[in-house]
């Protein structure tokens, strides 16, 4: 009946292209929202230039991969998806982080992951380098919380802890849901984001942040808008394990280092997210 304001489009990779014809011709404002970094169809399906529908990137990372595709994204604006920050940190819980790491058993660097148990995902980045930092006599633990998305994968890492002894270092979790991840959240000092392929922004790192940690990220795709390096987070290589495990380190034996990096992303995220 036309009485709607406009319509917020997404997925449409799923939908498929032939709603943008009837969508269009309804005159109502179209907002896509693109949030991967592949087109949504082929750009030759990209519909005839109309002031009624706008493209919208989930990120800059986006927005350059749609154009590098062949979109026309010239003037697509970039709007990040964001993070639900109200549900996340010491005003919503009430519950401070752990103490900063002493260098002893009992107080070590809690460092998670937050994210589903497959390759493209990288977790396993995480558990090399954790093997790294115990051989090295440094006190981390980890835990690791997340769906089992390829059987397999998730058969391997639980099989790696067990064949170098690190079954006492980290603690596998399901998936947890948003309160559940707040809680979760608490617990650690670090998050750690190990992606190995492009991502179009990573809403866990900035929840992560959110709730007062210090991120240390791959910054693939639009990951790397989410922080500032060395300012609001520290960054490694995709899939480099022994970087990833320099990075720990420091954060293991400098406290100072750490608390700058949670001040400093909590209030980014908080400010821009």
């Amino acid at each position: 009946k036309n009485e709607w304001d406009g319509v917020l489009l997404g997925n449409l990779d799923l939908l498929g292209p032939e709603l943008l014809d009837p969508l269009i011709a309804s005159k109502l404002p179209l907002l896509h929202h693109i949030g991967f970094v592949t087109p949504p169809y082929p750009p030759y399906k990209t519909p005839m230039k109309s002031s009624e529908y706008k493209l919208l990137a989930a990120s800059a990372a986006v927005k350059h991969c749609l154009k590098e595709a062949g979109m026309n994204v010239d003037e697509a604006e970039v709007i990040y998806p964001g993070a639900r920050v109200d549900l996340f940190g010491t005003a919503h819980l009430r519950r401070p982080l752990p103490l900063p790491p002493d260098g002893t058993a009992n107080r070590p660097l809690r460092v998670c992951f937050a994210g589903l148990q497959m390759g493209s995902k990288g977790p396993h980045t995480l558990l090399e380098a954790l093997l790294q930092l115990k051989n090295r006599g440094l006190h981390i633990h980890a835990m690791l919380a997340g769906g089992a998305f390829q059987k397999d994968y998730a058969v391997e890492l639980r099989n790696f802890c067990t064949m170098h002894g690190l079954n006492s270092h980290i603690d596998f979790l399901p998936q947890l849901n948003r309160s559940q991840l707040s809680r979760f959240f608490r617990l650690q000092h670090v998050c750690v984001f190990t992606s190995i392929h492009p991502e179009a922004f990573g809403i866990v790192a900035a929840e992560a942040m959110a709730s007062g940690l210090a991120l240390v990220s791959t910054g693939v795709g639009g990951a790397s808008e989410v922080f500032e390096n060395e300012i609001s987070g520290l960054s490694f290589p995709a899939g480099d394990s022994s970087a990833l495990a320099k990075q720990l380190e420091r954060l293991a034996q400098d406290p100072a280092l750490l608390c700058r990096l949670q001040r400093a992303g909590e209030q980014r995220v908080r400010t821009l997210f």
